[in-house]
């Protein structure tokens, strides 16, 4: 780490404190959390006010990543509720139609959320989670802080094994001061986002019946929709048929197969003569503007 970087917060006992917080000058009393080497509270009228090493440590690898992310566990652990991101469940699949259906759940408001304890850092069946909340003695949500690092699958796997509800908090690393700090992660929604909600699949799975029963309806009508064109098509055929035979009877020779000039239709049948009657819409066609076969 470059020992020139500022960073927000210092350890004063056995808790990170706020620069604004303290004293300036060695007279904050604070150590760096992670050297333990004393810092300096730099509270000055122009720049940002910060903590800094007295005597830098070239080993120490507090950086201002490290600092956000113990200072929003901490907030957490002082604190007894914190507003939750709305959830949606939605759905879809495309039926043999071409058409796409969804449908959609809202499994969880957004609101606020309280809990009766919280812990840091707390081994659980093969992970430590940032934070794991509890309500009536049960871990309910598991809480992951975001600074540099978010949730990869492998951790994201063993939480829904675990079976326990997880949202992930996106922070950044610029300077902050720990009252801003707290209205992000306790207030802010936009910066949270669902990893796994233990309800999810449940309300999955009914949404999917659903959608189930739709494509079958679509598929009903498809086939429907087929048999009318199959219906169609043996009608046509039929009266052809029916032109070829009268034709024949009638001792006419040579017929020839056009389209019908209307553009609507151009149905393909028998004719012979200057002048052909389309026997499927009735148009008119003159020979000259057939395309014959």
């Amino acid at each position: 780490m470059s020992t020139n970087n500022k960073v927000p917060f210092g350890l004063l006992g056995d808790i990170l404190v706020d620069v604004n917080d303290v004293e300036s000058g060695l007279a904050c009393k604070c150590i760096c959390p992670s050297c333990y080497g004393a810092l300096v509270a730099r509270k000055g009228r122009k720049n940002i006010h910060c903590f800094a090493h007295h005597k830098p440590d070239p080993n120490c690898e507090y950086t201002p990543e490290t600092a956000i992310h113990l200072m929003a566990k901490q907030i957490l652990l002082e604190n007894y509720s914190i507003r939750l991101p709305k959830l949606d469940i939605t759905v879809s699949a495309l039926g043999v139609s071409r058409e796409r259906y969804s449908e959609s759940e809202l499994l969880v408001k957004e609101g606020d959320f309280r809990y009766d304890k919280a812990l840091s850092e707390q081994r659980i069946e093969g992970i430590i989670p940032d934070i794991l909340l509890y309500k009536n003695g049960i871990p309910v949500l598991i809480i992951e802080i975001f600074v540099s690092h978010g949730v990869d699958h492998l951790k994201r796997d063993k939480i829904e094994k675990l079976d326990i509800s997880c949202i992930e908090i996106k922070l950044d690393n610029r300077l902050i001061n720990k009252a801003t700090l707290a209205e992000k992660v306790l207030l802010s929604t936009d910066i949270k986002k669902w990893i796994y909600n233990k309800k999810s699949q449940s309300v999955r799975n009914k949404l999917n019946q659903v959608l189930e029963q739709k494509l079958a309806e679509d598929l009903l009508k498809a086939k429907r929709l087929s048999l009318a064109v199959e219906a169609k098509e043996k009608e046509a055929i039929k009266k052809r048929n029916e032109v070829r035979l009268k034709n024949k009877a009638n001792g006419l020779k040579k017929p020839k197969w056009v389209y019908c000039d209307n553009p609507s239709c151009k149905v393909l049948y028998e004719s012979i003569g200057s002048v052909s009657k389309c026997p499927e819409c009735g148009h008119e066609d003159s020979m000259k503007d057939c395309r014959y076969l």
